[in-house]
C-alpha cells in the first residue's frame, strides 16, 4: 500500500489533507481515486489507515480509518558519520542504509577524501535528502532520517562522541571487535560509527582516535569499500542487537 509523510498540520480530527508534490503523486503517479486505501505517516511514529473521500483540483481529502503506532522503526537511533566519496556513492551509501533503519548521515571531510568539501553543500545536501526520503517511503519507514550539514574531520570526531556507544571502522585496528564494543553497553539510546572515504584514514587520523580513546574496529580480514561498510555495519548492528531486544527499548 503506498505510504505518504504529511506534517501534523495536514491532520484535522478524522481527516488528512494532501497538497501539492503528495497531492501530484497520488493522483497522476499512482493514479489512485476516489475510495482506494493509502497509509500516510506523521514522522512521529504512527501511522494512519486512510481511504480516500475526494479529491478536488489542487488536493485529495482523506479519511482517517485507523491510527496505530509504526513498528518500523529500530529501538535505538544509528548515526553513520560518513566520509564524503567520490562520484555517486554517497547517494547509494544513504539509500541502502535508509532502508536499514538508520537515524542520520552526516558526511564529513577526511584528509584522504578525492571528493572535497567546497562549503556550499546546499544543493548536494537537498538531492541526498529527496533521496533518502524515498527510500524511506519505499522501505515503510515512520520516520525521514536526516542528511546533516557536512562537517569538518574534528567537528565530526567530537559529534561522534556524544552517542551513547561509538566507534570507527578501520582496517588498521587490533583493539575491537564489532560485537564486542556493540554489547559494552546497555541500554542504549544512539549507537555512532565513523567510516573513511576511498583511502581510509591516515595515521594521522587514526592516532586522533587513540588520543582520543575512540575505539577502533575491524570488520574483518578482507578490505571493504567505503560504499559498503557503511551498510555492512548497519546489518551487523541489526543483527547483533536486533529490532525487538528489550534491552535496548
Amino acid at each position: 500500500m503506498p505510504k505518504f509523510f504529511i506534517d501534523s498540520s495536514c491532520i484535522s480530527q478524522n481527516s488528512v489533507t494532501l497538497y501539492s508534490d503528495d497531492f501530484f503523486h497520488l493522483c497522476k503517479s499512482l493514479r489512485k481515486t476516489e475510495g482506494d486505501f493509502i497509509t500516510v505517516c506523521d514522522k512521529k511514529g504512527f501511522d494512519y489507515h486512510t481511504r480516500i473521500v475526494h479529491i478536488e483540483n489542487d488536493c485529495a481529502k482523506l479519511e482517517i480509518l485507523e491510527k496505530y503506532p509504526s513498528y518500523t522503526e529500530l529501538p535505538f537511533d544509528v548515526h553513520i558519520f560518513q566520509a564524503v566519496p567520490k562520484g555517486t556513492k554517497m547517494e547509494w551509501i544513504i539509500q541502502k542504509n535508509t532502508e536499514l533503519g538508520v537515524s542520520s548521515i552526516i558526511p564529513f571531510d577526511s584528509e584522504r577524501c578525492v571528493s572535497k568539501l567546497s562549503g556550499k553543500e546546499e544543493k548536494k545536501i537537498t538531492r541526498w535528502q529527496k533521496i533518502c526520503d524515498e527510500a524511506a517511503k519505499q522501505s515503510g519507514r515512520s520516520t525521514l532520517p536526516k542528511i546533516a550539514k557536512p562537517l569538518s574531520f574534528d567537528e565530526a570526531v567530537c559529534a561522534l562522541k556524544q552517542h551513547d556507544i561509538y566507534f570507527v571502522a578501520y582496517e588498521g585496528s587490533l583493539n575491537h571487535q564489532l560485537k564486542e564494543v556493540l554489547l559494552s553497553k546497555a541500554p542504549v539510546k544512539s549507537i555512532a560509527f565513523m567510516v573513511g572515504s576511498e583511502g581510509g584514514f591516515s595515521p594521522q587520523e587514526a592516532a586522533i582516535f587513540d588520543e582520543m580513546k575512540i575505539p577502533t574496529v575491524t570488520l574483518g580480514k578482507r578490505i571493504l569499500r567505503t560504499e559498503t561498510a557503511a551498510m555492512a555495519i548497519s546489518s551487523m548492528i541489526i543483527y547483533e542487537i536486533g529490532d525487538v531486544n528489550q534491552t535496548f527499548n
